[in-house]
């Protein structure tokens, strides 16, 4: 689960997080797993190897945010921006795998 300090850091918005980014540079791989931020606007946020899986990042803006060695799973549930974000390609590579079933009760399609 997340750590709840980093929570309390990067809901308030992107620059409080970056600035704590720039300030502790020996953190590595914060932990943001199964965090809570849909919808949050995450416009140029440093989440360079950041811990995201299972985070619910539904209607959130992850526009020019630096995704680079992050670790990132989760089900697209509804319309998420990516434009511009950095990604780099790991050991596993960097994958897109299209839907395989639908969901009954929504009738929306969601990506594994």
């Amino acid at each position: 689960m997340a750590d709840e300090k980093l929570l309390q850091i990067i809901r308030p918005g992107v620059a409080a997080w970056n600035d704590w980014r720039g300030k502790n540079p020996n953190v590595s791989h914060p932990d943001l797993s199964g965090a809570y931020l849909s919808g949050v606007n995450l416009t140029g946020a440093d989440l360079r190897e950041a811990n995201l899986r299972e985070a619910d990042l539904s209607r959130a803006n992850l526009t020019g945010a630096n995704l680079n060695s992050s670790t990132i799973r989760w089900r697209i549930k509804s319309p998420l921006c990516l434009a511009n974000s950095l990604f780099s390609a790991g050991r596993g590579g960097l994958q897109w795998r299209p839907a395989r079933h639908r969901d009954r009760r929504k009738g929306l399609a969601s990506a594994v």
